[in-house]
């Protein structure tokens, strides 16, 4: 009963243990989650320490979920082999655990990498995949994100109907699921369709109710994106004083979020704005913009990847020394077992021998003991060989003394006793 109340409370504490550490690698990964769109070497360092963690305790889970985020910082920030490398190992994690929610989203983003390579046909591969899943697991979240993707798969690659196909099946989904982001999102990608169709009117359509709709509910995350595509579209209606209006509140909402990618879009519609209205000063200010954001983005990119060169060479550093570490240890521990092993064959090799000695030893003394009891044997026998002997030599004696007594009594009685002639004479006188 003891044994099974400490077994118990060694459970118990072990479980204790796991869950405290899952619940530090939760926590830790909120906090990085939520800095993934900020261009933040501290966010490098700390998912790559966690990453490391996670490797470290063999959590599967969080080995995947810190490798996507790291993905997705890389993605964002346009380093996109790297962005790869880490989706491809979340994948492989993902599908040795079957865990298919997992593998929808990995898939999910290993095409939105293969998006920007302009790899269209393996993107549109990965797109469908993950569509599959997310419609077998019935998760509209995952199904709504791959249709969004894979309508901006086919904007860039101009097949123009087919992504209004998918961004019309994308908002029907979440208006049914009641997801106003989405909503605004497929809204918004729809004018998009029809403006490189050059369907203006259906493009201003469903921009403006994708604007509308995000003023409503105070979706300003989209607005930068929404407001440029509005100004682009007003451009093309010669509409320019609206256009400067959008631009205006495109150019506000991407500074606010440092949103730099977006910047350049806007910048380059500014010069448009300003080449057909002959406002030439203004188009060479903000040519000069547009430039300067480019070359920043340049600049960013080789600062993230010497980062991340960096936090890998620190993080492979740590590891090597951690394997260093480990296989000292393990060679110590090869050393000390060698060494326990020597001494244990030699205790028992000198307990075989003392055993042997001790064996040997009782073996002489029993033979020992056994020459002196035949050694004292042949003595009693010699003893009573020689007594029979006396005593055959006394009977001979005796029977030689008797038989002379019995000749000499003959002799006597022979003396004595008349002659057979006597005998007969006097018979014969009778």
């Amino acid at each position: 009963m003891r044994k099974i109340a400490l077994l118990s409370f060694f459970l118990a504490l072990t479980t204790f243990s796991l869950a405290q550490k899952e619940a530090y690698f939760d926590s830790v990964y909120k906090v990085c989650n939520g800095l993934k769109n900020e261009n933040s070497t501290f966010f490098l360092e700390r998912t790559h320490s966690l990453y490391s963690e996670a490797k470290k305790a063999n959590n599967k889970l969080y080995i995947q979920k810190v490798g996507n985020l790291i993905g997705i910082y890389f993605t964002i920030n346009q380093v996109f082999d790297s962005g790869y490398v880490y989706f491809s190992k979340g994948l492989s994690l993902a599908e040795k655990s079957n865990n298919k929610e997992a593998i929808a989203n990995s898939k999910m983003n290993i095409g939105i990498v293969l998006r920007y390579q302009k790899n269209y046909l393996k993107s549109e591969f990965y797109f469908k995949e993950a569509l599959a899943l997310s419609k077998e697991l019935k998760n509209t979240k995952i199904q709504i994100s791959g249709l969004y993707n894979l309508s901006g798969l086919y904007l860039d690659w101009a097949r123009y109907k087919d992504a209004i196909a998918i961004n019309r099946e994308s908002l029907k989904i979440s208006i049914v699921t009641n997801d106003m982001q989405n909503q605004i999102k497929s809204l918004e990608a729809l004018g998009g369709n029809f403006s490189e169709l050059n369907q203006l009117d259906s493009a201003k359509y469903y921009l403006l109710l994708a604007y509308e709709k995000a003023s409503a509910v105070d979706y300003n995350d989209e607005k930068s994106y929404l407001c440029n595509n509005l100004a682009g579209l007003f451009l093309k209606l010669k509409n320019y004083k609206r256009a400067e209006t959008y631009l205006i509140e495109a150019k506000n909402h991407a500074l606010n979020k440092k949103l730099n990618n977006s910047l350049i879009d806007i910048y380059g519609n500014y010069k448009d704005l300003y080449f057909k209205t002959k406002q030439f000063e203004k188009c060479i200010l903000y040519f000069h913009r547009q430039d300067s954001i480019k070359t920043l983005i340049y600049d960013d990119d080789i600062l993230n990847t010497t980062t991340e060169m960096e936090a890998k060479y620190q993080s492979e550093k740590k590891e090597l020394l951690l394997n260093q570490t480990k296989t000292e240890l393990n060679f110590q521990a090869e050393k000390n077992n060698q060494k326990t092993r020597i001494i244990w064959l030699g205790a028992i090799a000198f307990t075989l021998t003392l055993l042997f000695l001790i064996i040997a030893f009782l073996n002489y003394q029993k033979a020992k003991k056994a020459n002196y009891i035949i050694q004292n044997q042949n003595q009693i026998l010699e003893l009573q060989k020689k007594e029979v002997e006396t005593q055959k030599d006394i009977i001979e004696e005796k029977q030689n003394e008797i038989l002379s007594s019995i000749r000499y009594a003959k002799r006597i009685q022979q003396s004595l006793m008349p002659t057979e002639k006597y005998i007969d004479r006097v018979i014969n006188k009778k």
